[in-house]
């Protein structure tokens, strides 16, 4: 495809979901798209770093498809045992209260069970300060944090319910960050509350950029930026759920075509699969992300009507699945701490 228009790419957060956006890359190099600008938020704004860095998508498929052959080999989840053990009495209350945090207050503020010195050895290997500066336009989102009971009630989509504090979210073209803080806000774009500990930047605590998603569509999947800052009239969005779709509910915007892969339903399945670094599951996920890919970018370039794919609609209420997630974190913990 030649370059004739602006192109962005936006890659959405969901942890290990985040093997899907690798079958989307490999897609995207099969078609010859070469992005002028990059997007992402959470594990997206990882992908998207090295994406960012290399500036050729063909040379970021073959990375990235190494990088998460290795993790699917050694997970980057390290359990922090210390502040695991802070957090085990708080996840069992909310297990206890059917997944209910009004009776709870959840104990180190900013902290989080994983450790984030794997994320960041990651993004050291494989980048540099210099090399993302150099590289393609980048943005991330990231969200001012609140306390971590606040944060993960904003995760479980109760500020629908309840008087929260207004979710913030940042929008930042990484090569304009200062030097240091280019990793911690990379880092802090994939701080999920109770998992991964908030990062300080310039006095001020920040958190994954999903956090606002409630009342900023963008926040997750950051196309903002790319038609705001960039004026860019073609954008490429790999989504990881189904909660936003920008063609439903904006239509397109003016002078700016957004095509966008979503899951199909049987993808993802579980409220862990954020945190399921197996063989197994991201071998599945980088597949189907080329197969879905490789379908709607084939319709639009046959310049046909892009159907959804069957996106995964769950029907499941919000507060069931994060306690079936909690559960899982509290059977982590145990296990992790029992092994000594």
């Amino acid at each position: 495809m030649r370059k004739k228009q602006k192109i962005g790419v936006v890659l959405a957060g969901g942890g290990a979901k985040g093997a899907y956006e690798v079958g989307f890359i490999r897609a995207l190099s099969e078609f010859g798209i070469e992005p002028d600008v990059i997007a992402g938020t959470s594990i997206g704004a990882l992908n998207g770093c090295l994406y960012a860095s290399l500036k050729s998508t063909q040379d970021t498929y073959k990375i990235l498809k190494k990088v998460w052959n290795r993790l699917k080999k050694e997970s980057p989840l390290k359990i922090d045992k210390l502040d695991s053990a802070l957090h085990l009495t708080d996840l069992l209350l909310l297990v206890k209260n059917g997944g209910s945090l009004s009776s709870t207050a959840l104990s180190p503020k900013n902290k989080g069970i994983f450790q984030t010195n794997p994320v960041l050895e990651i993004l050291q290997k494989n980048t540099s300060i210099q090399g993302i500066k150099k590289g393609l336009p980048f943005y991330i989102s990231m969200s001012e944090a609140n306390d971590t009971l606040e944060d993960v009630l904003h995760l479980m989509d109760l500020n629908r319910f309840l008087n929260l504090t207004k979710v913030k979210t940042h929008y930042l073209k990484v090569q304009e960050i200062k030097d240091e803080n280019i990793y911690k806000c990379i880092l802090a774009s994939a701080a999920l509350p109770f998992l991964f500990d908030a990062q300080e930047i310039d006095g001020k605590m920040y958190r994954d950029g999903c956090l606002g998603v409630n009342y900023d569509s963008s926040a997750n999947a950051p196309v903002l930026p790319l038609i705001q800052q960039e004026k860019c009239n073609l954008i490429f969005v790999c989504h990881l759920d189904d909660k936003v779709s920008f063609v439903e509910q904006y239509g397109e915007f003016e002078n700016t075509k957004i095509i966008e892969v979503t899951p199909r339903k049987d993808t993802f399945t579980s409220a862990l699969d954020p945190l399921r670094f197996n063989q197994e599951k991201i071998d599945f996920w980088m597949k189907r992300g080329y197969q879905d890919s490789k379908k709607v970018l084939k319709a639009f370039r046959e310049g046909k009507t892009i159907e959804k794919l069957g996106v995964n609609k769950t029907q499941e209420v919000k507060e069931t699945i994060v306690k079936t997630a909690i559960q899982g974190l509290v059977a982590l913990i145990q296990k992790n701490n029992t092994k000594e």
